[in-house]
């Protein structure tokens, strides 16, 4: 990854939290809720994860080939989502061994 898109991805994360410390959440609910958050850019940190939210660019190879990777480094039991508005979410679910486990969010 580029140094400047690596920048610009730590500058999403930073405006996502920033997004969840601004919301209508009580006090409790919004710090556990930022407890139980991680964020960053290095896929191989997600190993230990349980749900895992993709947000790179509307891309279907990149998409398809970062589900393939999550699929082989997260347990069979994780959820992975994405947040594409554009890319079919079963065609990202064929990139894993679990599709039915293979979502799309929505705001």
């Amino acid at each position: 990854m580029k140094s400047g898109s690596s920048d610009a991805a730590a500058g999403a994360l930073d405006r996502a939290r920033s997004t969840i410390e601004k919301s209508r959440l009580t006090s409790a609910e919004r710090d556990g809720t930022l407890q139980r958050l991680s964020t960053g850019t290095n896929v191989d940190l997600l190993v230990d994860s349980d749900y895992v939210v993709e947000a790179i660019f509307e891309d279907l190879e990149a998409k398809q080939v970062l589900f393939a990777r999550l699929d082989q480094l997260t347990r069979p039991d994780v959820i992975l989502s994405s947040n594409t508005s554009s890319i079919s979410i079963t065609t990202l679910g064929a990139a894993t061994n679990r599709p039915d486990r293979v979502l799309a969010c929505t705001s």
